[in-house]
């Protein structure tokens, strides 16, 4: 399982953390019983309707969260005010990893699925997170042992962007596996679309699992730091969930 205290701005404390499924090998489904706490408030995956959307079982708390599931693997994102009123953002990807021996030995694969981000431009208000929505496709070398690849963001809440074209690229290099994960600090974001808060990065951290019996699904989550025109911190932060 990833991390889940990764993407925020490095004082935050890690909010959250998850309670498995009750078979180590089991998929996600809408019968799946999964869990997230944070901050005294436990959220399940499913509401009523059985959407994808982690809800408060108890209690209100001043949170937005969602999460992209696949059968193998879950992205969570959280998105909450702290009591400071500052904003936290958090990105996860839980499921059952897969066992390292059980890897592919050899050939290639490529892993497609959606991706998600969020461009936090300070820590208050809550006002300007700007939420992304895309596509992660990553080339897998089982027999080199590498991963590369990219994800492209076509979707946005902020407006000033023209939807369906790609609006912001983050790039994972060349990356060496270890059994099931990777892990890079030399991952690139940039604006395909020049924002009107010229925002721009440094170097991204993105790390990932493989999930599932035979590492069919591949997670993970990235985060990085810049500044916008104005000299503000602005937090990068995000995730993919792909198959093969």
């Amino acid at each position: 399982m990833i991390n889940p205290c990764v993407a925020r701005p490095p004082t935050a404390a890690c909010p959250m953390h998850w309670s498995p499924p009750p078979h180590a090998d089991q998929n996600f489904t809408s019968a799946t019983m999964l869990t997230l706490n944070s901050q005294g408030q436990q959220y399940s995956l499913f509401d009523a309707d059985r959407d994808s959307v982690f809800e408060p079982v108890s209690g209100g708390h001043p949170k937005v969260l969602a999460v992209i599931v696949e059968k193998e693997a879950a992205l969570v994102m959280a998105i909450e005010l702290t009591g400071a009123r500052q904003v936290d953002t958090t990105y996860s990807a839980i499921g059952p990893n897969t066992d390292p021996t059980a890897m592919p030995a050899s050939g290639n694969a490529l892993y497609t699925g959606p991706a998600n981000a969020a461009l936090q431009r300070s820590a208050t208000p809550s006002t300007q997170i700007s939420e992304f929505s895309g596509t992660g496709k990553f080339t897998v070398d089982f027999t080199a042992n590498t991963v590369s690849g990219s994800m492209v963001y076509t979707q946005s809440s902020d407006t000033q962007f023209t939807q369906g074209s790609a609006i912001l690229t983050v790039t994972l290099p060349s990356t060496s596996l270890t059994g099931n994960t990777f892990e890079t600090t030399t991952g690139t974001a940039h604006f395909n679309q020049t924002p009107s808060h010229g925002t721009h990065f440094g170097p991204v951290r993105i790390e990932g699992d493989f999930f599932g019996h035979t590492g069919t699904t591949l997670a993970g989550t990235f985060d990085g730091q810049g500044a916008d025109s104005g000299g503000n911190a602005a937090y990068l932060h995000g995730g993919f969930v792909a198959e093969k």
